[in-house]
């Protein structure tokens, strides 16, 4: 049975249009879904970001949204997660710009938290690359949207970080040693970090990176990740705190989110934001990483030097 979170995501579902996700019917649809004072967190780089309080609040920014883009939702995976209140939805989305005519497709992975009476109380969008999505526009609008992206923006806290199963799984288990052995918190690119890495992956370990990062791509193997985080360290040094650990046993999967800091090695500039990692294991090792970073947009600006 499902919970009464998924039902109210299923009664969503119904009543919306997600072949228009910027239609009134979809507008409304999820306006009934959603807990008076709901919040509606969008990347910085995005013409709608911000965070967004209540419904008038969300209207303006769906507004902005469907002037700028006619939106397609396909829902892939949905994972439960009822002692936290929470539903992660694992997507595709197809956005195509209304000025360009551009169409661009990506992967996104959308945290929705609900209220103790099952409506939408908090939803924080992950898209894979914002920098796809704005490349869809034209000049004038990407232009206005670089330029007033903060990117000091900070997502509002949450009420604490989760707790733990008391029976955790063996992939938990795996997951903790392996973060009491690295250095997540104080640097991420470290070779201790590395090497403990390399002892938590399968050999046919498979990553996704942001495609617009200059480590991005998809890289299968071990060899092929090392390479990857030789660039990577080259260019960031990196931190993690992890605020929420989610474990899905029965797809092998816990899903990560953290706060990251990032610093650019060559210009020392700094940037903070949150991330989803969905780790996936086999025999509590981690055969495959999907990386969904809050802004790509805002991580890339920190190699630039100022003018």
């Amino acid at each position: 049975m499902p919970s009464r979170n998924v039902e109210t995501l299923l009664r969503l579902a119904r009543a919306a249009d997600f072949n228009d996700l910027t239609s009134e019917q979809t507008n409304q649809a999820a306006l009934d879904a959603y807990a008076p004072d709901f919040v509606v967190v969008e990347p910085p780089s995005l013409p709608q970001a911000g965070t967004f309080r209540g419904g008038e609040e969300w209207r303006r920014m769906h507004d902005l949204m469907r002037s700028l883009w006619h939106q397609k939702l396909i829902i892939e995976h949905r994972w439960d997660l009822p002692e936290e209140n929470v539903v992660v939805l694992h997507s595709r989305m197809e956005w195509t710009a209304r000025a360009t005519g551009r169409f661009a497709a990506w992967p996104a992975v959308e945290v929705i938290w609900f209220n103790t009476g099952a409506q939408l109380a908090r939803i924080e969008v992950f898209h894979q690359d914002t920098n796809v999505i704005l490349d869809t526009l034209d000049d004038e609008t990407r232009a206005a949207a670089s330029a007033a992206t903060d990117p000091a923006y900070v997502t509002p806290p949450h009420a604490g970080i989760s707790a733990e199963p008391a029976s955790p799984s063996r992939n938990l288990l795996a997951y903790r040693q392996l973060r009491n052995a690295a250095e997540f918190e104080h640097d991420l690119t470290s070779d201790k970090t590395r090497q403990v890495l390399w002892d938590s992956f399968t050999p046919d370990y498979e990553i996704t990176e942001p495609p617009s990062l200059p480590h991005g791509g998809v890289y299968r193997g071990r060899e092929e990740w090392a390479k990857m985080h030789e660039t990577m360290r080259a260019l960031w040094a990196q931190k993690v705190l992890p605020v929420h650990v989610w474990d899905v046993p029965s797809d092998d999967l816990i899903i990560l989110y953290s706060e990251m800091e990032w610093t650019a090695r060559a210009t020392g500039k700094t940037v903070t934001f949150p991330a989803i990692e969905l780790l996936y294991y086999q025999d509590e090792k981690i055969r495959k990483v999907e990386m969904f970073l809050r802004d790509t947009k805002v991580i890339l600006d920190t190699l630039e030097q100022q003018p």
